[in-house]
């Protein structure tokens, strides 16, 4: 089940999100080429107390697989770096910088969970 914060993210899956500590990163080889090609800096620890998650995966039982979060990119002024995060084993699947003023036009609703379920 995949969630939006912008749109709706249930109570019990919310409290999973971690939101302190720190994590060392592992990266997937996609989100190591993808830096290299874009010449993004890829952090060697993450900061959960700096970060905002946007988006949230469980399975079924509410099991959360993927986060999504933003944090502040340092080696470029108004700019987020992007991190799709596996929170069992800190593993990356991708990252990229998005600038920080990006009001989301493109999001597409129609992929994540409704509150009316």
């Amino acid at each position: 089940m995949l969630y939006h914060t912008d749109l709706y993210v249930p109570s019990r899956v919310r409290a999973q999100v971690r939101k302190t500590g720190q994590a060392v990163p592992t990266y997937s080889q996609h989100a190591i080429d993808e830096s290299y090609k874009r010449r993004v800096v890829l952090p060697d620890l993450i900061d959960f107390t700096k970060c905002e998650p946007f988006e949230i995966e469980t399975k079924r039982d509410g099991t959360i697989i993927k986060v999504g979060y933003r944090t502040r990119y340092q080696h470029a002024p108004k700019s987020d770096l992007i991190v799709i995060i596996h929170p069992s084993n800190n593993y990356v699947r991708t990252a990229w910088v998005n600038q920080q003023t990006d009001q989301h036009a493109t999001l597409d609703t129609s992929i994540y969970e409704k509150a009316n379920r």
